[in-house]
């Protein structure tokens, strides 16, 4: 038996959510696997992400349009009439990571921190998945949170396999 099925045998399994939703955490978490181990050294921490946003800073593409739908929906997500959201607080951000990601959301000054912004909340949807929140919380409302994250990873690899990044 598959560990999916065993799961969605369980009363405290899968019950309630859905295939699509399913496939989009298996989805989300072999890519960000993968991602983590070929693209970051095997350290997905925040600190490793902001390294990488710098190295995708090049004027070649500060235009990438990848970066616009995944930022537009975060910024509408997280900020409601300018300020954090009811949802902005269950990323769990650290102080640290929290002023980053609050001040690009309400005023990006650049595509370095617009990619920030996106790094920085895909690595909470890591974290909470990866730890349980998201299991607790029957993943009410991250069917679109995890598809652009997957957009954006994929995204990602493809300028790196292409030699966009170094």
């Amino acid at each position: 038996m598959s560990v999916l099925d065993w799961l969605r045998q369980r009363p405290d399994g899968l019950q309630g959510i859905d295939d699509e939703m399913q496939r989009l955490i298996v989805d989300f978490s072999l890519l960000w696997m993968y991602f983590e181990a070929n693209y970051l050294g095997a350290d997905g921490s925040p600190d490793v992400l902001m390294q990488l946003a710098k190295k995708l800073d090049t004027p070649e593409l500060q235009d990438w349009a990848g970066i616009e739908h995944p930022f537009k929906y975060f910024q509408t997500r997280y900020l409601t009439d300018g300020k954090p959201s009811s949802h902005f607080g269950d990323l769990q951000l650290a102080k640290k990571w929290q002023e980053i990601v609050e001040n690009g959301l309400l005023a990006p000054t650049s595509f370095r921190q617009q990619l920030e912004v996106c790094l920085l909340i895909m690595n909470r949807y890591r974290n909470n998945l990866f730890h349980g929140p998201k299991w607790l919380a029957r993943f009410e409302g991250d069917r679109d949170n995890l598809a652009h994250a997957i957009d954006l990873v994929i995204g990602i690899i493809h300028m790196h396999d292409r030699g966009q990044i170094q």
